[in-house]
């Protein structure tokens, strides 16, 4: 199937890359790449740009005939991602399903997913669309708004840069499931990435999250932003949120890292002046404590950032050369305008593996005054 050719209605300058790292940094701290990372993925960028700008497309600016697929990024431990690795499977996912497609689509709004997605997009020369099927790090296929929709991948490629392994599926299990057994196996060779949901515009319009990306360049600007407007670069990033809050400021306190298998459970505990409140990451799916409870988990978004606004991943926070850093704690409720339920119900099987029963609230209001 031909190109029907997709006009980009805005993009993103070289410039504007950093700013796409930090806003996806922010969005993406359960597990979805750091700064540094995000910035070593933008230089990769900037040198096959040459200085050209990455073609956006809005999501109700994509014309019906498109097709679209979604490129992504298999986290490894201490493995950075692979554009070219995600572009091998871009490409062999059109070779099966007999698709030149018109643009791609992060996969979630993270370091890995975004910029994984524009590197793709350069590669492949189309442009992406600013839309996401998670604004939260989707750790797995069914934490994402098609999974709630009920679009089926139908096909996963999965690829290293030399090798490719495509998998045929009728269920986002049976998807998840091949994945974790290529993963595990010997017939790839790390680092890892994949491509799926081989989606008309009609389907992804109705299964995604709108501007997304616009979201992360917006919070990725008041950041940058902040010191030459003489702002706090928390509030600055805070203003950026619908119902965004500020939990707390203080310092880092207690960490502990222990493996269990190739289970990662972390605990934090960050001294603000409202008490102490604890975050429990295992394999970087993430919860917020207070002595009063639980106060948010995911879907909602919990991320901790340094007082100039710089956001943490996991994998920082338990760095003993961050010990005693100011930082803050900040949460935003998932947003409810989403064209497609949120899944709440994947989390639900997550936050069990911390001992939590049923859904959880987005509970700030317990650290109001």
């Amino acid at each position: 199937m031909a190109r029907v050719g997709v006009t980009p209605s805005g993009a993103i300058e070289v410039d504007e890359l950093m700013a796409i790292v930090f806003g996806s940094a922010f969005f993406g701290s359960g597990g979805g790449g750091s700064v540094e990372a995000g910035g070593r993925l933008a230089d990769e960028l900037r040198a096959a740009l040459e200085d050209a700008p990455v073609g956006v497309v809005a999501l109700a600016d994509l014309p019906d005939q498109a097709r679209v697929a979604v490129p992504a990024s298999f986290p490894q431990p201490q493995v950075m991602p692979s554009i070219a690795a995600a572009t091998n499977a871009f490409r062999a996912l059109g070779e099966r399903t007999g698709d030149a497609f018109d643009a791609v689509v992060p996969l979630d709004l993270t370091v890995h997913g975004v910029l994984v997605a524009l590197g793709v997009a350069v590669a492949c020369d189309v442009p992406v669309v600013d839309a996401a099927g998670s604004v939260r790090a989707a750790r797995r296929l069914d934490m994402t708004t098609w999974a709630a929709a009920g679009v089926v991948p139908g096909i996963v490629a999965m690829a290293d840069p030399r090798d490719v392994v495509v998998i045929g599926t009728d269920s986002i299990d049976g998807a998840g499931s091949a994945a974790r057994a290529v993963l595990a196996g010997d017939t790839l060779r790390s680092p890892i990435g994949g491509a799926s949901w081989a989606m008309n515009t009609n389907t992804l319009r109705r299964s995604s999250i709108p501007a997304a990306l616009s979201a992360a360049c917006a919070v990725g600007n008041a950041v940058l932003d902040a010191p030459s407007r003489g702002t706090d670069p928390v509030d600055a990033l805070v203003a950026t949120i619908d119902r965004a809050v500020v939990v707390g400021r203080g310092r880092l306190g207690r960490v502990t890292l222990a493996l269990t298998g190739r289970r990662e459970h972390v605990e934090i505990r960050i001294d603000t002046l409202r008490g102490p409140v604890e975050i429990l990451s295992i394999d970087s799916h993430i919860q917020l404590r207070s002595p009063q409870g639980v106060l948010v988990g995911a879907p909602d978004l919990i991320s901790v950032v340094t007082t100039g606004g710089r956001p943490l991943c996991v994998r920082e926070l338990s760095s003993p050369e961050l010990a005693e850093i100011e930082v803050a704690v900040i949460a935003a409720p998932t947003p409810e305008a989403t064209p497609a339920r949120v899944p709440t119900e994947a989390y639900d099987r997550v936050h069990a593996t911390f001992g939590t029963t049923g859904p959880v609230p987005f509970g700030i209001h317990h650290l109001d005054p």
